[in-house]
C-alpha cells in the first residue's frame, strides 16, 4: 500500500486512517518478529505471573502442554509490528 492507496476498499490516505477504517476480512503483512522462551518468561514474571506463562516443567502438565506466551504479550508484540509497519509507511 502507498500512503494514498485507495485499494482494499479505503478512501482515506494511510495517513489519515484509523482502526474503523479497516474492513473486516482485509489481511495485510506487516512483518514478524521471534519471541524466545525468555523473552515469554520475562514478560510473564512481570505483567502476568501465571503457571502456563512462568513454568515450563508446571505448563507442561495443563492441557496444552507446555509453556504458552500471555496474550498480553502477544498483543503487545502484535501492537509494536503494526506501529512500525505504519511509520515505514508514513515516510
Amino acid at each position: 500500500m502507498t500512503g494514498t492507496d485507495t485499494t482494499h476498499g479505503f478512501s482515506v490516505p494511510l495517513r489519515e486512517r484509523h482502526f474503523d477504517d479497516y474492513i473486516p476480512g482485509l489481511v495485510c503483512t506487516c512483518g514478524s518478529t521471534l519471541i524466545s522462551e525468555e523473552d515469554i518468561l520475562a514478560f510473564a514474571r512481570q505483567f502476568a505471573p501465571q503457571t502456563m506463562h512462568t513454568d515450563p516443567v508446571a505448563a507442561a502438565a495443563r492441557p496444552l502442554g507446555g509453556l504458552i506466551a500471555s496474550s498480553w504479550h502477544t498483543n503487545a508484540v502484535m501492537m509494536q509490528i503494526l506501529v512500525k509497519h505504519a511509520d515505514t509507511r508514513r515516510r
